[in-house]
């Protein structure tokens, strides 16, 4: 399963690092490498990359150790914020099932209002979603639409315990500056070193899910393409002229 997984992404989303380049890249990275598994996508035999961003990592100027997760957690706190406070960036996506009631029961409302009007579903799925993320077009989205401070303040010791709390003087605080924060999303999109069968890949297009940040950053991406391409769904009649704020993806 391994193997066959792995060729499929060679010819498609890896690029190998040439060996005489290895230590130079690896010195370079933030992050080390990560490593992947693959499970079982569906019926016909494909296969799903995981990164294993949870495992340990090793850098030369680290002396102890983190996870690809834990060097990014201080981001993901910074991403979660300006989610919250800007809901709209993600449009449709939601992240739990509370959040689905909460759409649910918005259409029922706006249903009660329309005297049973004629429905229609339609299901759709966007083929190897993580797996064809445009990266430039990932980080230009992070860049104007998402990360809209020059310096975040990250309570970052008790964060990561208490995600629902509110906290007052004596805590623990790290400034995180814009460029700082932009400069290691970069860093993980467009600089993913994965080490496979003893051999290290860059990862060319797309992002690998098993990242504390994917499913976040999957959402953000094509919840701006929903607002640039699908803003026609949201009109009464289901047709509406609009101008596109952002290039198609």
């Amino acid at each position: 399963m391994f193997k066959q997984g792995l060729e499929s992404l060679k010819s498609s989303t890896f690029e190998e690092i040439p060996s005489e380049k290895v230590a130079e890249v690896l010195n370079g990275n933030t992050f080390g490498y990560s490593k992947i598994n693959f499970i079982s996508k569906d019926n016909d035999g494909n296969l799903r990359p995981i990164e294993k961003s949870s495992s340990k990592t090793t850098h030369k100027d680290v002396k102890r150790p983190q996870s690809i997760n834990s060097i990014l957690n201080s981001t993901y706190q910074i991403l979660n914020f300006e989610k919250d406070n800007n809901p709209s960036l993600l449009n449709g996506s939601v992240f739990s099932y509370n959040e689905v009631h909460k759409h649910l029961k918005q259409f029922k409302q706006y249903l009660t209002h329309k005297r049973n009007p004629k429905l229609y579903f339609i299901k759709v799925d966007v083929k190897c979603c993580f797996d064809t993320i445009d990266q430039h077009k990932l980080m230009e989205i992070i860049r104007a639409n998402v990360l809209t401070k020059t310096q975040y303040v990250y309570a970052d010791e008790l964060a990561k315990k208490y995600k629902n709390a509110i906290f007052v003087e004596n805590v623990k605080e790290t400034y995180k500056e814009l460029e700082d924060v932009l400069e290691l999303l970069e860093e993980h999109i467009r600089k993913n070193i994965i080490k496979a069968d003893d051999k290290y890949y860059t990862q060319k297009i797309g992002i690998l899910q098993g990242s504390i940040l994917s499913s976040l950053l999957c959402s953000i991406y094509y919840g701006v393409m929903e607002h640039s391409e699908l803003q026609f769904v949201k009109d009464d009649n289901g047709v509406h002229d609009y101008e596109m704020s952002l290039d198609p993806l």
